[in-house]
C-alpha cells in the first residue's frame, strides 16, 4: 500500500496541497505519498514506476509542506533531473508561505549554496524576488537574504539590477528589507549603489546591524569573496564602529557580535590577500580612520600582509641578460640593483662630505658674513644640493629628478629612473617632525607600491645636530650611525631587505681645543 500511494489516482493537485498548508491544515495522504518515495527510492529503478506531472509535482509539494526525514535521496534525484518542474513548485510553494507572512520557509535556504540547486536556484529566485511583499516582517529578511544570495550566484545579473532599480522605487519598504537590497545591488552593480548604501546606513546601529546579516551574520547568506577593494573597504568602515574586535560583556553564543566581528575579520583579509594597489591604499586609509580605532592593530596588520603580497606578485625575477649585465659592472638591470647602486654612491657622498678638503657640510646650510655658518638650509635647498652631487655619481643610463610622482598624487624628494624601473628617495632633516614615521607613512605607504620600485626604496636623513623629535622609545641618538642604526631596527625583516635607510653627516665640525701656554694668547 504505500509502495503505491504516491500513484493513487486521490493524490491532491499542487494547487490544493499547497493552499491547504497555508490554512494550517495537512493532507492525510502526505505521511504514505512520502513513505512511498522513501520505498521507491530504496528499491531498482526499473522496479519502480514513474510517476507522471501531476503527482510528481504533488510529491514534490508534500516535500516542502511536510517536512520529513528519509525523502532527500529522491527530492535530490528531482532536482538533478527535472529542476524546471522543481523550480516551478518551489516558486508557488514560496510564494503562498511569504504571502501568509510565514517566518520561515526552509525551502529556500539551502538555494545560495548547495550546488545541486543551482538550475533551480536560476529558475525560481528571481520570480520568488519580484513577487517579494514590499511590507514584509521583520522575521522575513532571512527569507529575503537567502533569496537575494542565491540570485546573485544563479540567476542573470542584469535581470537582477533591473529588479533591485525597481524595487528600490518603492517608498513603502521598511529600512530592514531597503538595507538588503542596497546591499545586494552593492554586489551587483557597486559604482550604482555604492553612495546610496553608504548614505543610507552609515551611523544608523539597527540599518548597520541589517547590513551585517546579509554580509556576516545572516543565515543562508556567505561572505562574497569576489568584491573589490572599495566596495571591501565600505563594508569595514560601515560595520567597525558597531561591531568591535573584543566581545562585549554579557555576549551570549546566539548574538550578532561575534559573527559579525569574525566577518569584518574576513573582510580584511581579503583586502590583505589582493595584491592591487586599491587594496593597499583602502587598508592604509582604513588604518588612519578615527573611528575604526578598535580595529587598528588588525588594520595595520593586514595592511603590512597586503604590502608583501604585492611585492610577491609583481616581483619579476632579472633575464640571464640583466644579471650578466650586473656582474660585469654595467648600467643597472633591476630596481634591486638600482638601489644598491644608490645606497653605494650615497656612502660616498657622506664620507667625502666629512673627510674632504672642500667643506662640503656647507652646501646645506646658511652663510653668514665671513663665511660663518648660521641656520640650516630649507629641506627642499638640501635635497637639491644632494641631487647635484648625487647626479655627478651616477651612469648615465640612471637619470635623478626632484619629485617623483606616485599613488595618491604623493610626491617623494628623489626620483632615480634606469629604463622602466625607478627607486624613490624620500629626504628629512633630522629635525623633521615626520622623521621617525616618514619611512613608514610616506614611503613604504606610497612611494614603493608603484610596481616599477619593485618595493625598493631609500630614506634618506640629513643630520645636522641641531636636535629633533625625541624617538618613540630611549634617549635621542648621539651620532649620525647611531641615528641609522635606531631608523633601520624600526623596519621589520623583510621590509629592511628592500627599504635602505642611509643617514648623511652634515653637521658643522666642533671646534677644535686649544690649549695656551705662559703669556702667549695669540691663536
Amino acid at each position: 500500500g504505500l509502495r503505491g500511494a504516491p500513484a493513487r489516482p486521490d493524490v491532491p493537485a499542487v494547487e490544493d496541497v499547497i493552499r491547504r498548508h497555508a490554512a494550517g491544515e495537512e493532507y492525510h495522504l502526505a505521511l504514505p505519498v512520502l513513505a512511498g518515495l522513501v520505498t521507491a527510492d530504496a528499491e531498482p529503478p526499473d522496479d519502480t514506476p514513474a510517476l507522471d506531472e501531476r503527482r510528481l509535482r504533488s510529491a514534490l509539494a508534500f516535500c516542502y509542506t511536510t517536512p520529513v526525514s528519509g525523502v532527500d535521496g529522491w527530492y535530490r534525484r528531482m532536482v538533478r533531473s527535472r529542476p524546471e518542474v522543481v523550480a516551478d513548485v518551489l516558486r508557488r510553494y514560496g510564494n503562498a508561505e511569504l504571502r501568509r507572512g510565514s517566518a520561515s520557509v526552509p525551502a529556500l535556504y539551502g538555494l545560495a549554496d548547495d550546488e545541486d540547486h543551482g538550475a533551480v536556484a536560476a529558475r525560481a529566485a528571481l520570480p520568488l524576488l519580484r513577487s517579494f511583499p514590499t511590507r514584509c516582517r521583520n522575521s522575513q529578511v532571512g527569507a529575503l537574504i537567502s533569496l537575494l544570495w542565491a540570485a546573485l550566484r544563479w540567476a542573470d545579473r542584469s535581470e537582477l539590477c533591473r529588479l533591485i532599480d525597481e524595487k528600490l522605487r518603492a517608498r513603502s519598504m521598511n529600512d530592514a528589507q531597503r538595507t538588503q537590497w542596497l546591499a545586494a545591488g552593492l554586489v551587483t552593480a557597486p559604482d550604482r549603489w555604492r553612495g546610496p548604501i553608504d548614505e543610507f546606513v552609515r551611523g544608523r546601529d539597527a540599518r548597520v546591524r541589517r547590513l551585517a546579516e546579509f554580509f556576516v551574520t545572516g543565515r543562508g547568506a556567505r561572505l562574497s569573496h569576489d568584491m573589490s577593494a572599495p566596495e571591501l573597504a565600505l563594508l569595514i568602515r560601515l560595520m567597525g564602529p558597531v561591531f568591535g574586535p573584543r566581545l562585549p560583556r554579557g555576549t551570549t553564543g546566539g548574538s550578532p557580535e561575534l559573527p559579525a566581528a569574525i566577518g569584518i575579520g574576513e573582510l580584511m583579509d581579503n583586502l590583505a590577500a589582493s595584491p592591487g594597489r586599491a587594496a593597499g591604499e583602502a587598508l592604509a586609509d582604513l588604518s588612519s580612520d578615527r573611528g575604526l580605532s578598535a580595529w587598528r592593530d588588525a588594520l595595520v596588520r593586514a595592511r603590512e600582509a597586503q604590502r608583501v603580497v604585492r611585492r610577491d606578485a609583481t616581483f619579476r625575477p632579472p633575464s640571464i641578460e640583466q644579471v650578466c649585465r650586473t656582474l660585469a659592472d654595467g648600467p643597472p638591470a633591476n630596481a634591486g640593483d638600482l638601489a644598491a647602486l644608490l645606497v653605494d654612491r650615497l656612502r660616498g657622498i657622506a664620507e667625502e662630505l666629512r673627510t674632504g678638503n672642500a667643506n662640503g657640510w656647507r652646501l646645506f646650510w646658511n652663510e653668514e658674513p665671513h663665511r660663518r655658518p648660521g641656520k640650516s638650509k630649507h629641506e627642499h635647498s638640501c635635497r637639491d644640493a644632494l641631487l647635484i652631487l648625487l647626479r655627478e655619481r651616477l651612469p648615465r643610463s640612471a637619470d635623478a629628478q626632484p619629485e617623483g610622482h606616485y599613488a595618491d598624487d604623493r610626491r617623494a624628494d628623489v626620483r632615480v629612473a634606469c629604463g622602466d624601473f625607478h627607486v624613490p628617495i624620500e629626504v628629512k632633516k633630522d629635525s623633521h617632525r615626520d622623521l621617525w614615521s616618514a619611512v613608514r607613512d610616506q614611503l613604504l605607504a606610497h612611494y614603493t607600491q608603484d610596481p616599477a620600485t619593485d618595493g625598493y626604496g631609500i630614506y634618506l636623513v640629513l643630520r645636522f645636530g641641531e636636535g629633533g623629535p625625541p624617538p618613540p622609545d630611549g634617549p635621542p641618538a648621539l651620532s649620525a650611525g647611531e641615528l641609522e642604526t635606531r631608523l633601520t631596527k624600526s623596519l621589520s625583516a623583510a621590509e629592511a631587505r628592500r627599504i635602505a635607510v642611509c643617514v648623511i653627516d652634515v653637521s658643522r665640525p666642533r671646534p677644535a681645543a686649544v690649549k695656551i701656554e705662559g703669556d702667549d694668547r695669540r691663536l
